[in-house]
């Protein structure tokens, strides 16, 4: 019997391998690990890679609370909420059908992007490619990556409620991944504030915090001062600060060095309490065919583009579209400090 059990041991051993195997790759099981795209416990992810057909690149990491593009810049909280419910809640409904494949697949070798999803360590947790959508547009062909091999076949996925393609949360443009707020701050932050008008000096005023207190004083631009307004003229003031976003990034656009080489209108400058700052140029946007109003109330054809502002940021390397309607309660003037209760305030610089 004691020469027998080498014989049992490595009988069972291969039975035990024969069984794995058998478990591993059998059709059910190969096709619930093919067809098995969401990550329910988006809270335990660290890391999203994204690629394209072409090599282009961004990468998405958790750093302690908060996330990061490509290591530098804050991330676009909507855009990550949408690839977020996308990893979460997306469901298989069927697979493709095999007369099907070649046409997904070839078009899927044109057009997709590979999704790498990271729960701690070097190794990715799921990897899967995301093709376009199916011809009703419910639907998007995904298909799974298997210790470095495309799955057997794609599956068309969806989330329950929502008739959409998902091919668009899934973009490697960096600049859609990064934020778009521009200022987020108020009395509490905030050391000292600067706002210059190039071509009204009258109008220009800065704003300078006093000791640790949120108390601020306010000089000209001659750096006087007529009698200091209330506190909380200047409170509710700085309070137009936490939420100043960009509409959108321009920095491809074609007359960005036009724009640049001209003297911005406006120019502000903070300098917050852990010393950081935040400095922008906010230049006049030229009327175009797209401007929403083109003549002023005299019938005068106008300059500028009444509704928008260009804008460049952190020593022009980036360059934005903002609105006037975001931005206008931020644009004030010196004066604007010392109007009287029910008396008329000025115009906006600019307007």
């Amino acid at each position: 019997m004691k020469k027998l059990l080498p014989y049992i041991a490595i009988l069972a051993l291969l039975a035990g391998g024969v069984a794995f195997f058998l478990y591993r790759y059998s059709p059910s099981t190969l096709a619930e690990k093919e067809s098995e795209f969401a990550v329910r416990d988006v809270d335990a992810i660290s890391k999203i890679v994204l690629t394209d057909v072409r090599s282009q690149k961004v990468t998405l990491t958790k750093e302690g609370n908060r996330w990061l593009v490509n290591g530098k810049y804050g991330i676009n909280e909507e855009s990550l909420a949408l690839l977020f419910t996308a990893i979460q809640k997306m469901e298989t409904q069927y697979p493709v059908p095999e007369k099907a494949q070649p046409v997904v697949l070839n078009d899927m070798a044109r057009k997709r992007f590979r999704c790498e999803i990271y729960t701690g360590g070097n190794k990715p947790t799921k990897v899967y490619y995301v093709g376009g959508p199916t011809a009703d547009g419910t639907g998007t062909y995904v298909i799974m990556e298997i210790d470095g091999q495309p799955a057997s076949r794609p599956y068309v996925v969806h989330i329950a409620g929502i008739n959409a393609y998902l091919t668009s949360r899934y973009y490697v443009n960096e600049e859609y991944w990064r934020t778009k707020w521009v200022y987020r701050d108020n009395a509490a932050t905030i050391k000292k504030l600067s706002v210059t008008y190039n071509f009204e000096k009258q109008k220009s005023f800065s704003l300078t915090r006093v000791g640790a207190r949120d108390t601020f004083v306010i000089t000209n631009s001659d750096g006087l001062a007529d009698a200091q307004p209330r506190q909380r003229f200047i409170h509710q003031y700085l309070e137009f600060f936490d939420g100043l976003s960009l509409e959108a990034f321009e920095n491809t656009n074609p007359i960005k060095d036009t724009i640049l080489g001209m003297q911005p209108f406006c120019t502000i400058q903070m300098k917050r309490v852990d010393d950081t700052e935040t400095n922008v140029e906010i230049f006049y946007m030229p009327l175009n065919e797209h401007s929403r109003q083109q003549f002023d109330d005299n019938g005068r054809k106008l300059l500028y583009d009444v509704e928008h502002y260009y804008i460049a940021m952190d020593g022009r390397k980036d360059f934005g579209l903002i609105q006037y309607y975001v931005w206008g309660k931020a644009l004030r003037s010196y004066q604007d400090f010392y109007v009287r209760p029910g008396v008329k305030q000025p115009t906006v610089a600019g307007h």
